[in-house]
């Protein structure tokens, strides 16, 4: 018998180009297959997280499962910016809102289509109205985050409601954003002009983080129960305390690591806290000293005039310091200067204003009482820098005997200042080659060819036995005020 001979079955080749998209259809065949909506639902809800509330309440048009899904997001992420509108007006607006978030019939897609387009901004009326009809859909499951970032004023009374609303779903991250357009200059009188803020947040315990950029001044009252033992970052601009509130509210948040005050008002600040790393005190307001002890801060950012004095004390561990002192006119103050100086004195890197070398300067008694920097590795100045400042600068080069980089952005000199230059002698009596044994990089940006900086440069050149770069930029190419 002979064998029988196996068939070659021919298999025909498939053009996938030009095959048809799969369709996103539950109830398809096995070509047709929806895999995003056959996900398990908290890890739908992990993935529209990241994708701002906008995108998540698009996706109710998808299916009668997704129409409700995204009111269960843990994130809530409402960013003005993100919004535009092709209505007519504000009644035209609240019905789109009815029909696309109240209402639990299917949806019509032109409903959506001013998502897609771009054109004239939301206004803060319509944002509003957006947001809090988004709140009225949503569930009351737990939050992980609250942010909000709107354009215009806001009625005091919704700003307390969203936080309010926050608060009641147990919010760990809560960061409202209404941004200041205009300079703000901060006085301790002011609080008839402010509007409350609710206290209810001061006894939120699933707080971790807390972020505040208000617009209009606004003012805390403090109650007796502060119950903020998980919070660790604290970020406040624009923001009145009375009496120690603030004070208060610190000590009772023993996780404490981030503390951030811009443009805020107290009447007494004395801050202690072991767990504090990160500390930032700008163009802040306070009738008297300002008191910290905090042994285990890395970073330090403080800015104010002379007039606000401020005793700072924290160990070896302090890494970074930058000290924004404006002005040169310190009068009695200047002994200050030194003792602040001496207690960041074990930094690595020091960002300071061109003015504290003027103040060395009318003060040169002050030369013997600076502090020794001896891990001082990175000097940076920025500010008006005239030659005779150049004096002070060697003073302080000779403290620093392990500084690596030295990077000066001179903004230049008024001429109406009248003041001379005079640098006779800085050289012979500062300076020697063996204060510059690590100096290996020198920047300077808006640099001039004046005799005190040529002077000041060629020494460096001639004594810096490690030097390997040096950058000059001139004065033509530098725009204040720099961020560095």
């Amino acid at each position: 018998m002979g064998k029988k001979k196996n068939k070659k079955v021919s298999r025909k080749k498939v053009d996938r180009s030009s095959a048809p998209p799969m369709n996103m259809n539950m109830e398809g065949s096995r070509n047709d297959i929806d895999r995003i909506s056959a996900l398990p639902n908290n890890l739908i809800l992990r993935i529209l997280s990241f994708t701002g509330t906008k995108s998540a309440v698009r996706t109710g048009l998808l299916s009668k499962r997704w129409r409700s899904l995204w009111t269960a997001v843990p994130v809530l992420d409402f960013d003005h910016q993100e919004f535009c509108h092709l209505l007519k007006g504000p009644d035209d607006f609240e019905k789109l809102i009815e029909n696309m978030i109240l209402d639990e019939g299917r949806v019509p897609m032109d409903l959506f289509s001013f998502f897609h387009r771009r054109a004239e901004r939301m206004s803060i009326d319509e944002f509003v109205l957006f947001v809090n009809a988004t709140l009225k859909r949503c569930g009351k499951t737990d939050l992980q985050r609250f942010r909000l970032y709107a354009e215009g004023y806001v009625d005091p009374r919704q700003v307390s409601a969203w936080i309010n609303h926050a608060v009641s779903r147990n919010i760990a991250d809560l960061e409202l954003e209404l941004p200041t357009h205009e300079h703000m200059s901060m006085s301790c009188d002011i609080y008839k002009g402010c509007s409350e803020l609710p206290s209810s947040i001061f006894k939120c315990k699933s707080l971790t983080s807390l972020k505040l950029r208000m617009t209009q001044c606004w003012f805390f009252n403090t109650p007796a129960t502060v119950k903020l033992h998980g919070l660790v970052t604290l970020h406040l601009e624009v923001i009145a305390w009375r009496d120690d509130s603030l004070e208060n509210v610190i000590s009772k948040c023993p996780n404490l690591e981030t503390l951030y005050l811009n443009f805020c008002c107290f009447q007494r600040l004395s801050v202690s806290s072991r767990r504090l790393k990160d500390l930032t005190i700008r163009e802040c307001s306070c009738p008297v000293e300002i008191q910290i002890f905090a042994p285990n801060l890395l970073s330090l950012h403080y800015s104010r005039s002379w007039e606000q004095k401020i005793s700072l004390k924290c160990s070896s561990k302090l890494v970074n310091a930058r000290v924004d002192i404006i002005g040169d006119d310190v009068g009695p103050c200047y002994t200050s200067l030194v003792g602040f100086l001496g207690s960041v004195s074990h930094v690595a890197t020091l960002k300071l204003r061109s003015s504290i070398l003027q103040v060395l300067y009318k003060e040169r008694h002050l030369f013997k009482l600076l502090p020794t920097f001896p891990n001082l590795k990175h000097l940076k100045f920025r500010g008006v820098f005239p030659d005779f400042s150049i004096e002070a600068l060697a003073c302080l080069l000779k403290h620093s005997p392990s500084l690596e980089t030295l990077k000066i952005t001179d903004f230049g000199l008024p001429a109406f200042l009248g003041i001379v230059d005079n640098t006779d002698g800085w050289r012979s009596r500062i300076l020697s080659s063996d204060c510059l044994l690590h100096l290996r990089e020198v920047k300077m940006k808006g640099f001039n060819s004046s005799p005190g900086k040529l002077e000041f440069l060629k020494f460096l050149l001639m004594n810096s036995v490690s030097l390997q770069k040096v950058t000059l930029i001139p004065a033509s190419v530098v725009c204040p005020p720099p961020v560095f």
